[in-house]
């Protein structure tokens, strides 16, 4: 159990910062303290609880509307382009994916520069991998984390890859995407040559990604 804790060094009666909390608790993993002695004695509120929420990353880009799926398997891969609002570490990234049937093999998602036309290009600025067959049969988000990251620089566009060397026939890895250009600061695009050649879509990948600032 660990706790946070909320201090000022000035303030009075009039100038002050409040702390919203809920009266009917709700969260069984802990609970709402106060000290009216600088820290040095602490009363519990068992029945109440800070409104609050910890991570280890925020979320920079997001678009999670999804219609439809596209394959990354065997040749075909998926890209999708973004492009930061803020300079940042990206270590995280989160994409809405299924299987089917019972992929065994590993899937890579690496992160790219984008050139003019939009499509990877360059060198790997990071990579992961992940097992295919962990996937659930029902589409599901995914949370996957850069052992070594990378800065993204804000106006920047970028192309998270998703690739895998299975079979694109029967078991597959399949992300979800929607038919819409929902995301102004990117695009979807797939490749059937394993990323030799890309096109580009008016369509978006479900994707979030995310870093230390």
């Amino acid at each position: 159990e660990y706790a946070l804790v909320i201090s000022g060094g000035g303030g009075d009666s009039v100038n002050k910062v409040i702390v919203r909390t809920n009266v009917t608790g709700g969260y069984a993993g802990g609970l709402s303290g106060l000290s009216s002695d600088g820290g040095a004695t602490w009363q519990t509120l068992p029945a109440e609880d800070v409104a609050f929420k910890e991570g280890q990353y925020p979320w920079f880009e997001a678009f999670t509307l999804s219609n439809t799926a596209v394959n990354a398997s065997g040749k075909d891969q998926v890209c999708q382009t973004f492009t930061p609002s803020t300079t940042h570490y990206l270590n995280y990234v989160s994409l809405y994916l299924y299987k089917i049937e019972n992929p065994t093999y590993q899937v890579t998602i690496a992160l790219y520069n984008a050139d003019a036309s939009h499509k990877p290009t360059g060198a790997v600025l990071c990579i992961t991998t992940f097992d295919a067959w962990s996937l659930t049969t029902a589409a599901a988000w995914y949370d996957f984390r850069f052992d070594t990251g990378c800065q993204v620089n804000a106006g920047s566009e970028y192309a998270l890859v998703i690739s895998s060397v299975g079979d694109d026939t029967t078991s597959r890895v399949m992300v979800r995407s929607y038919t819409a250009n929902g995301y102004a600061s990117g695009q979807r695009g797939y490749s059937i040559d394993g990323g030799t050649t890309w096109t580009m879509t008016t369509q978006d990948m479900a994707f979030k990604e995310g870093g230390w600032l």
